[in-house]
């Protein structure tokens, strides 16, 4: 029975087709198990939440995002000729590098097609094409990071963000708006690929982060973001003009 393909940078998993092979080699029937008809099942919700925890997980489909609960997508293979081979309802799609043996796979022939969320398009929790954040990840008291990075790199990894919000070609943000205020919002693979850091973003990843310093962790439909309030980020831009000596004159 197969169970998925690998196309390029993506893998495609049959949602039930994994649960049924995992179950009867591990012996474990009871993941096949569902709560009720339409209802995820426990298995299935933990895996996609860890997916998407490492930003490995496909949320973003024709120009809308999809939170880790409603990530299954409706999938055809087609074979030689455009024949459908394969028809799934709900497929996993996650990133090859997630596991390296995957990765390291040679290709299906054809790329499969992805129709939909397997729940619907109702489903997306960002119709508007703005982020709409469903859970912070701010843990506990600043100063004591959840995962043991020292504050101070911290600091400099939001110092850096800064610094490039202020240069000629600034990366890619979305605004929020929240009760405390507007924020920027960088999604964690424009922070990877935009503003170099040394020992990598990963490693901040989920770090509790100064409270008075206007930053948070946001999980949002399509992965991390690290937000800075945008009142914060207007000041250290213009700080920098003025110190540049291009301060626009007031009338």
């Amino acid at each position: 029975m197969r169970v998925g393909f690998k196309h390029g940078e993506w893998v495609y998993v049959n949602d039930a087709g994994l649960r049924t092979a995992l179950a009867s080699a591990l012996n474990a029937p009871r993941l096949t198990e569902q709560p009720g008809r339409g209802q995820m099942s426990p298995f299935t919700r933990l895996l996609l939440s860890r997916l998407a925890r490492s930003g490995l997980l496909y949320q973003h489909h024709d120009g809308l995002e999809f939170s880790e609960k409603s990530a299954l997508f409706k999938m055809a293979m087609h074979g030689t000729g455009g024949k459908i081979v394969q028809n799934w309802g709900f497929t996993l799609i996650f990133k090859a590098t997630a596991l390296p043996a995957i990765a390291a796979m040679l290709d299906c022939k054809y790329p499969p097609q992805i129709l939909g969320c397997g729940f619907g398009e109702h489903r997306a929790i960002n119709k508007s094409g703005k982020p709409e954040f469903v859970e912070s990840v701010q843990s506990s008291a600043a100063g004591n990071p959840g995962n043991g990075i020292p504050l101070e790199g911290i600091e400099g990894a939001i110092q850096a963000l800064r610094l490039a919000m202020t240069s000629s070609d600034p990366p890619p943000f979305k605004d929020r708006t929240d009760q405390d205020g507007v924020w920027t919002c960088f999604a964690l693979d424009t922070l990877k690929s935009r503003v170099p850091l040394a020992g990598g973003w990963e490693v901040l990843v989920g770090c509790d982060l100064p409270q008075d310093d206007g930053a948070r962790w946001v999980r949002g439909g399509s992965g991390l973001f690290l937000c800075l309030r945008i009142e914060e980020a207007i000041q250290q831009a213009q700080g920098a003009v003025e110190k540049g000596g291009f301060q626009e004159k007031r009338q």
